[in-house]
């Protein structure tokens, strides 16, 4: 067994002494989840995910660049770039806020992980966004029914005293 290991050591050494270098492979596996309370959101709010990153050739801390961006049938609404340190695994959650006039219907959010000029993987996950709510159209209905009120109030209020009098 020792022989074995101290031949097959033997030839890695004469391998690198002769220039040969095995290419070196990148098996990263990433995993993005959704967790439930954000597979629906509201315009203007925070989108919440989660990215699982495990690298286990990776042998010393790397910073791993994340792009994503949200797509909202063909086109892009919102897109990013960010850096993230992973030695052989990483977990970690991050936000995206949906902007106002996001259309209501199913939104795809696709990520990148690439490791310098590498890709390592690419994942997307989906999303609903509600209907927006018209927040002018509900502020103008409840100043005019406090208008209508007053005014049947001061209506009642003449009408009581014109038959007084």
């Amino acid at each position: 067994m020792k022989r074995i290991l101290k031949l097959s050591a033997g030839l890695g050494a004469v391998l690198l002494c002769a220039g040969i270098v095995p290419a070196s492979v990148h098996a990263a596996s990433v995993a993005l989840s959704i967790p439930d309370r954000y597979a629906q959101v509201d315009p203007d709010d925070r989108f919440y995910y989660q990215l699982n990153v495990l690298y286990p050739e990776n042998v010393q801390r790397r910073d791993l660049t994340v792009t994503y961006r949200v797509e909202e049938g063909q086109a892009t609404i919102v897109s990013g770039q960010y850096l993230r340190a992973v030695e052989t695994q990483a977990s970690f959650s991050d936000y995206i806020v949906i902007p106002t006039d996001a259309r209501e219907g199913l939104h795809t959010i696709e990520i990148a992980v690439t490791d310098g000029d590498k890709p390592l993987a690419q994942v997307s996950g989906s999303f609903q966004v509600n209907p927006q709510e018209d927040w002018v159209m509900i502020y103008f209905s409840i100043l005019l029914a406090a208008v209508l009120l007053v005014g049947v109030g001061l209506f009642v209020e003449i009408l009581i005293v014109s038959r007084r009098a």
